[in-house]
């Protein structure tokens, strides 16, 4: 009886210890672009082993419990380019359009979106980093340019 829960125990050990991933930290904060709160995009959080994305919220701020423990390279990726930046100069959004669900939802977006240069949406090329310890903690992304 000894050797079947021993022989179980050696079975069961390595799949325990396998399935706990590497550790974690909690990292929150906001992302600014000349002052001005980033709206709906992702921070990317790249480590030795493994790179994150985290959703920026409408407010700029954001969140995650899962942050790779180490020295992480930082990016920040804009939100999805809104219809109008796609739309000839001049040419507007109908009254009968702006008053509908979609309509409101697009200038929303409109107004809200901020171009990230492309040095800043690479986390290699980007200047900014943070070192995860565990934990939560705090870090603020504020980029600036021209």
């Amino acid at each position: 009886m000894k050797q079947f829960f021993l022989l179980a125990a050696l079975l069961v050990l390595p799949l325990v210890v396998t399935g706990c991933g590497e550790p974690t930290g909690q990292l929150s904060g906001k992302v600014t672009y000349n002052d001005k709160p980033v709206a709906n995009g992702f921070v990317v959080f790249m480590g030795e082993k493994k790179t994150v994305h985290v959703p920026i919220g409408a407010d700029g701020t954001y969140k995650s419990e899962e942050i790779p423990l180490g020295d992480l390279k930082v990016g920040v990726l804009p939100a999805v380019r809104p219809p109008g930046s796609f739309m000839p100069k001049g040419a507007t959004i109908p009254d009968a359009a702006k008053s509908t669900e979609e309509g409101k939802k697009y200038l929303e977006t409109e107004s809200s979106y901020v171009p990230i240069p492309n040095n800043f949406q690479d986390p290699v090329k980007s200047g900014q980093s943070v070192k995860v310890t565990g934990g939560s903690q705090n870090y603020d992304i504020s980029l600036k340019g021209s």
